[in-house]
């Protein structure tokens, strides 16, 4: 049930902060789809490096090696800020290229939004390569509630803030 209802919070999220993008027209929908599918494309690895916590976290909690348990999260957490150094300098040198890629000619102010959108996106990955490696440490524990948690809080946040921003 837990992980069923993790699964529902984003695209409800996602629901939410696309309508609340929706009333500030054109050019900023097409910016945002633009930047989401950006972040898509960065959020992969993220999730892979998530996973393969969890992966390691449940089979040393199977074998009862709670001290790899705390050296492998350790190792997933310094992956996941290295690899958010490598994204957030690759999509700040890379901004507007990204951007043009899902733009027509004539597109001026989407590529502006989407380009500035993602000069303040590419340091807020940091939080969701956090959050994905620390949600892969609850669900190797089993604790899928934790999970449900943090990702209500996540989109809840991320829905506030498109709102207030």
């Amino acid at each position: 049930m837990a992980s069923a209802l993790k699964q529902a919070c984003q695209p409800v999220g996602k629901l939410f902060i696309q309508s609340t993008i929706n009333t500030q027209g054109v050019a900023a929908i097409a910016a945002f789809n633009a930047v989401s599918r950006v972040d898509d494309f960065a959020f992969t690895p993220q999730q892979s490096i998530g996973t393969s916590i969890m992966t390691f976290v449940a089979q040393n909690r199977g074998a009862g090696k709670k001290d790899r348990i705390k050296k492998g999260l350790s190792s997933g957490l310094k992956f996941e800020f290295i690899y958010w150094v490598i994204i957030c300098s690759t999509t700040l040198l890379l901004k507007e290229p990204l951007i043009k890629l899902f733009s027509n000619e004539g597109s001026g102010d989407m590529i502006t939004i989407g380009v500035s959108y993602l000069n303040l996106m590419a340091f807020f990955y940091i939080f969701t390569s956090f959050t994905n490696g620390i949600q892969g440490y609850f669900r190797g524990m089993g604790k899928l509630r934790t999970t449900l948690f943090f990702t209500f809080i996540q989109i809840s946040i991320r829905a506030i803030f498109v709102v207030l921003l």
